[in-house]
């Protein structure tokens, strides 16, 4: 991305609705959604785990596309279309040559291939995933730096978890949401906040996979606690809604997986021992920017921030 470009507005760069919004736009249909959103999730992880920050996702609204950038240049873009993607061409047999029907060479990696996935190709993805999984890792290691972290869109990364993929936000990334600050530059300033309006209230049919829960293990483990303890408190900050809002409080609180389901693909049994009470806000901050907190660290967090000390 040119560095000279027009930024995206800093509040939709953080945006999951807006992120969402733009995926649907892309790819009108869930399959086609679900097979790009699993490649990219892929892909950031690839980049993450060698170096964590050697990558950012741009949400490119001019050009309508979504891109990789990993080091010093974008290893995949999503279009409408299909997928521009570099690999590595020593990975690449002869028979997966002709799934490009043109290519370029990607000047920061040597033995490079790039080339474009028509999008009703998507099915032999699988034939080039090793190829374009090496080319990311060399371009993590190569430059351990993204070369336009200014340019990340955190909302991109937030809906893929909230579709269950396992990310993080690049580590450059400060821990809180930016506060806008008005300069001359910034497309906030003047704005008079009391004409902003939005329309909303529509209504549309929406279809996620999601991971299968017994409901009936919450209730048993809320049952266990009150015949323990005699109240439902947060394990964390100790909020018992009972005390707080009276009868109508009364037996609510939330059940915390230690350990959570999209962890992994196949199915598993869960004890009572495996869950755990917190208060909604509690449970938010467990899960916040997708990297999930064990109990005993947000409580080490929320003493420091009470003046406790360090975490």
């Amino acid at each position: 991305m040119a560095q000279n470009r027009k930024q995206l507005d800093p509040i939709l760069r953080w945006s999951v609705d807006y992120a969402e919004e733009k995926f649907h736009q892309l790819y009108p249909t869930k399959r086609q959604r679900d097979a790009v959103c699993r490649i990219l999730a892929e892909a950031v992880s690839i980049a993450d785990g060698v170096a964590p920050a050697s990558w950012n996702v741009t949400l490119d609204v001019q050009r309508q596309r979504v891109c990789l950038n990993v080091g010093q240049g974008a290893v995949l873009q999503l279009i409408p279309d299909g997928l521009y993607m570099i690999t590595t061409s020593s990975q690449l047999d002869d028979g997966l040559f002709e799934l490009f029907p043109e290519n370029n060479r990607y000047r920061y990696v040597a033995d490079t291939f790039e080339g474009f996935l028509a999008i009703e190709d998507l099915k032999h993805y699988r034939r080039l995933r090793n190829a374009h999984h090496d080319l990311i890792e060399r371009s993590a290691k190569h430059r351990s730096s993204a070369g336009w972290p200014h340019a990340h869109s955190p909302g991109v990364i937030d809906y893929l978890i909230s579709q269950g993929f396992e990310l993080k936000q690049p580590e450059y990334l400060t821990e809180a949401e930016p506060e806008v600050v008005e300069t001359a530059d910034s497309p906030l300033i003047d704005r008079d906040y009391s004409e902003i309006t939005s329309t909303e209230g529509r209504q549309r049919i929406r279809q996620h996979l999601a991971r299968e829960r017994d409901s009936r293990l919450a209730k048993l483990k809320k049952k266990q606690v009150i015949q323990l303890t005699g109240r439902l408190a947060c394990e964390v900050c100790g909020f018992d809604f009972r005390a707080v809002y009276g009868e109508l409080g009364e037996g609510f609180a939330e059940a915390h997986h230690e350990v959570p389901l999209a962890a992994s693909d196949k199915e598993r049994k869960t004890s009572l021992d495996d869950l755990r009470i917190v208060c909604s806000n509690c449970h938010r901050m467990l899960h916040r920017k997708g990297e999930l907190l064990s109990i005993d660290r947000l409580k080490q967090v929320l003493y420091q921030v009470q003046g406790g000390g360090a975490a």
